[in-house]
């Protein structure tokens, strides 16, 4: 019998990077950036007829530390600045029902898996920087505020003329309901977790919606061949066809394909670790342009590649 479960997670991470301006076509100027991400997310699961429904809120904050030098002058100036603060209310939905197989991680059949996802969130987001009565920088933020609705689902079928040639169809779409939130909080629709023939920031607004068809084909099964350190036991090649987009207004809508070949490969590296290596060259097929702060981007120009190393897929 499964019981409720509390669960508490708290995310930590830091981002360096550097940069140099020019000022006044004279004077140039080091940066040094660093970037802080705070999450706490309380909450809870609970078992609900096969399926696992979580209740929980988060608290985020983001913070920026700016470091400059000039040094030809030696001089030196820093400042930093909170540029997001947020929290939410959070509901998250899984069902998944999909056949256990040996080599169900690498090629999964018969069965599906849905989710759905509703985020209230309060977000307040950083549109620049005041002086205060003493003098000091303070962020001055603008209110986010809005739900997000989210869906997935994902049916695989396991095809009866070639064993273990299997269809999987992936769906999934959301919604935004204040629609002049800052880019900031957009679905992006691109990349790896999108329609990969497009970068991952090139599509993006606040409705999104995506299909996905793929085919795999099994290259190896339960094998045992010794590479060096890496035990090869499963291979599969698949076909991927998608289209979908992300928009805000109705007139940004503009439907985009992309297609794909995928190679994936499974075992154990140094005789324990799972090992999982994924390989995916796409093309976009529709070309579109977007101008981003009076500069003009061209998309779905070029094939874009993916490799992936994880412990599973």
């Amino acid at each position: 019998r499964l019981y409720p479960t509390l669960f508490f997670e708290a995310f930590f991470l830091t981002r360096n990077t550097t940069d140099q301006i020019e000022y006044q076509d004279i004077y140039d100027i080091d940066s040094d950036i660093k970037f802080r991400m705070v999450l706490f997310r309380p909450g809870i699961k609970i078992p609900l007829y096969g399926s696992t429904l979580e209740l929980f809120s988060s608290w985020q904050r983001y913070r920026a530390f700016i470091n400059e030098s000039l040094p030809s002058e030696m001089l030196e100036a820093g400042t930093a600045y909170d540029y997001y603060r947020g929290g939410s209310i959070n509901v998250d939905w899984r069902l998944n029902i999909i056949k256990p197989r040996l080599d169900g991680g690498i090629n999964p059949s018969n069965g599906l898996k849905l989710s759905a996802k509703i985020d209230i969130e309060n977000n307040k987001f950083i549109e620049g920087l005041d002086f205060s009565d003493a003098g000091t920088l303070v962020e001055n933020f603008k209110d986010n505020n809005l739900i997000r609705f989210q869906g997935d689902f994902t049916y695989h079928y396991e095809l009866p003329w070639v064993e273990r040639l299997t269809a999987s169809i992936h769906m999934n779409g959301g919604y935004i309901t204040n629609t002049e939130v800052d880019s900031f909080f957009h679905f992006f629709n691109g990349g790896m977790s999108g329609l990969k023939g497009y970068p991952f920031y090139g599509i993006e607004g606040t409705k999104t919606a995506l299909f996905d068809l793929t085919f795999r084909l099994p290259l190896l099964r339960e094998k045992h061949i010794k590479l060096g350190w890496f035990i090869m036991q499963n291979s599969v090649i698949g076909a991927i066809f998608q289209f979908g987009d992300a928009w805000r207004q109705k007139s940004d809508q503009m439907w985009k394909k992309s297609v794909g070949v995928q190679w994936r490969v499974n075992g154990f590296s140094f005789y324990n670790y799972p090992t999982a290596i994924e390989l995916e060259i796409h093309q976009g097929l529709n070309k579109f342009d977007r101008v981003i702060k009076g500069e003009t981007y061209s998309y779905g120009n070029e094939i874009r590649t993916y490799l992936r190393l994880l412990f599973d897929f």
